[in-house]
């Protein structure tokens, strides 16, 4: 599959299947999405990967939605290595996570693993939930096998034109 192939490929999976994530396949697409950029090389993102039913529901109580996925990654950035320190208004922990997290859906999905961001969720209280001291969670994603009924929504594909996002100066 080429890179557009796979641009067009991916959606916001929002029912799973009962089926099990390989996870060599896991494994080798949070490697590939190793290879995102970051500040100075310095890789402060850090998941976790949630697959057992206890911490599971432990995580769907700072949920508003689970879809019934197979597994969570929790994306965060560590803090004590984030170049925080040399950005006034920004953080690039969440800069050098937000990157990887768009990296590790790609890759999911080039090992046909589905994904959806679940925008909203309680960040304090998965930090505390999960004892995550130094860690600083940024989001969620479930992941999984795409169910039988699942399907894009009907607008993913309507993209907005490069000349109403862009501006050439």
């Amino acid at each position: 599959m080429d890179f557009i192939e796979l641009l067009d490929k991916r959606h916001s999976t929002r029912d799973f299947s009962d089926k099990e994530i390989i996870k060599e396949d896991l494994k080798e697409a949070i490697n590939l999405a190793m290879k995102s950029p970051s500040s100075k090389n310095d890789q402060p993102q850090r998941i976790i990967v949630v697959e057992s039913n206890e911490k599971k529901d432990l995580l769907k109580k700072s949920l508003t939605q689970d879809y019934n996925a197979k597994s969570f990654i929790i994306l965060a950035y560590d803090e004590t290595i984030s170049r925080t320190r040399d950005y006034k208004n920004l953080n690039g922990g969440i800069i050098s996570s937000s990157i990887f997290a768009g990296y590790l859906m790609l890759a999911l999905s080039y090992k046909d693993i589905d994904s959806i961001w679940i925008g909203a969720s309680d960040l304090a209280n998965i930090k505390k939930n999960f004892n995550l001291k130094d860690i600083s969670p940024i989001g969620v994603l479930a992941i999984g096998y795409e169910s039988e009924k699942a399907k894009a929504s009907k607008d993913h594909f309507d993209r907005k034109d490069v000349d109403e996002i862009a501006s050439f100066l």
